[in-house]
């Protein structure tokens, strides 16, 4: 594809959620593709700019092929970056941003950044968003997701990114292996990404004494 695409969805909190989510299924080109050059906004900014709309409506979701390898840089603003930004000394008050508690080590077998990475995870440190892919129940190691041997070797350009308060229904992130045709010959180069949430449908849809069990959407 040479195109990029994306698309929001909206879930609402009825179904047992905190707040409403935001949930954006993305594709992005290679970053050589051809497909830029004619663009006069980069789809990540659009995506930014949406992403911090959407923020303040409700919690947001990522996910898709950004085609963006990010190492394991952080995606987060430190706090040492952030007192360098306001221009506050270690241990003076912060923004809000800065009082949410450290996120956990993110790990991912693909050590190599690129430019699309880097602009990805600029765009998760803006938008208070944290990739799930390496931190999460399921791929602690942060699975590789694209194994493409004619281009740039294995890698992970996969990916979901949450906010942070998001994090109570996240159970699971699971990275598949590629599907096949009956042939055994492989249909993508991409593993499909599996992430289970549980959702807790809200107390007053319950009749009084009737337990109601978690429902698990997949994505």
């Amino acid at each position: 594809l040479e195109e990029c695409y994306h698309l929001w969805l909206r879930l609402d909190a009825d179904v047992g959620l905190s707040h409403d989510l935001y949930l954006c299924l993305c594709y992005l080109p290679p970053q050589n593709s051809t497909y830029y050059q004619s663009l006069a906004e980069h789809p990540l900014d659009v995506i930014a700019r949406e992403a911090h709309c959407a923020a303040s409506l409700g919690d947001v979701l990522l996910a898709g092929d950004f085609n963006a390898r990010t190492g394991c840089a952080p995606d987060w603003v430190t706090h040492d970056e952030l007192a360098e930004i306001y221009g506050y000394l270690e241990g003076s008050p912060t923004t809000s941003s800065a009082t949410h508690s450290r996120p956990a080590p993110r790990c991912n077998k693909d050590t190599r950044t690129n430019p699309q990475g880097k602009a990805f995870l600029h765009l998760c440190q803006e938008c208070e968003l944290l990739i799930l892919n390496g931190r999460t129940p399921g791929d602690e190691d942060g699975e590789l997701t694209c194994l493409n041997p004619n281009q740039s070797g294995a890698s992970t350009v996969d990916y979901f990114a949450a906010s942070p308060t998001l994090s109570v229904c996240i159970q699971q992130l699971r990275v598949l292996p590629c599907p096949a045709t009956p042939a055994g010959k492989p249909m993508s180069d991409h593993k499909p990404l599996h992430l289970t949430l549980s959702l807790t449908p809200p107390r007053t849809s319950r009749p009084i004494g009737q337990t109601t069990p978690s429902h698990i959407p997949r994505f």
